[in-house]
């Protein structure tokens, strides 16, 4: 046609040749495509560790969190991209802890915990520092799980109870009930099996959340204090010292992420 329209002559179809366009997006798709497999990749070596209960995990996961923006959905809002993203990763974390070893009922209590954590967060660090605590706090259960083979089926019900309800009054009475032992023979058995009796054991167990919290969250030290059942900020504070040898400011200045 701008031949016609320049020299005024007409051409027939014989006297053109066609070629084919390149597709500018064409080396995008090939990088696009190419960045899922890594991510893939590195979202399963994730999965594995969680199933593994793998303490050397932090590696692996700064790799993944350098390959993928998050999940590909339309949306002109950063934050709700990273929840979802976010949400559909302790969704998969929640099944791989299962496979690890953790009961149904205590993985997919602490995913779900989580998750309405996420729903809850204003900023992209804000879903960052709960996917952290969520991922961490999964391979520790796993690992404590995998790595006590020498407790019995009860006693574990037993640790795995008060790891998902920390946050909670947890009495002698309600341990018993959750597993069907007289609370004289609970108390009897777990300090036989772990060495510890069951006080001790939440209370180890609160400390191990809370330097969690410290090293990942902005909660205050009264935030935690309250959400794992201590009765003030200065009993949390001594008892842990009293497990840790530092204050939890201490603590939070050095491991802060």
């Amino acid at each position: 046609m701008l031949h016609c329209i320049v020299t005024g002559e007409k051409l027939s179809r014989s006297d053109l040749r066609f070629q084919n366009r390149p597709d500018p997006d064409r080396g995008k798709k090939k990088t696009a495509n190419r960045n899922r497999h890594h991510t893939y990749q590195a979202e399963q070596a994730l999965l594995q560790l969680v199933r593994d209960g793998d303490m050397n995990y932090r590696s692996a996961m700064e790799k993944a969190g350098q390959l993928s923006s998050g999940v590909g959905i339309s949306t002109g809002d950063p934050v709700k991209r990273a929840i979802l993203t976010s949400s559909n990763f302790t969704a998969l974390c929640t099944r791989a802890a299962i496979e690890g070893g953790l009961t149904p009922d205590t993985a997919y209590t602490v995913g779900d915990s989580y998750i309405q954590s996420l729903t809850e967060c204003k900023t992209i660090a804000d879903v960052r520092t709960v996917n952290h605590a969520m991922y961490e706090d999964f391979i520790q259960r796993v690992h404590r799980q995998r790595y006590n083979p020498k407790y019995s089926q009860q006693i574990q019900s037993c640790a795995a109870y008060i790891e998902a309800h920390l946050d909670e009054e947890l009495t002698l009475e309600k341990l018993a009930h959750e597993v069907g032992y007289s609370e004289y023979h609970l108390s009897r058995k777990f300090k036989e099996e772990t060495g510890d009796n069951i006080r001790d054991y939440i209370k180890y167990a609160r400390i191990e959340r809370a330097k969690l919290l410290l090293a990942t969250s902005d909660l205050s030290v009264k935030e935690i204090a309250e959400r794992l059942q201590f009765c003030a900020p200065s009993h949390f504070a001594r008892v842990f010292r009293e497990v840790t040898g530092q204050l939890p400011q201490e603590y939070r200045k050095e491991n802060y992420k």
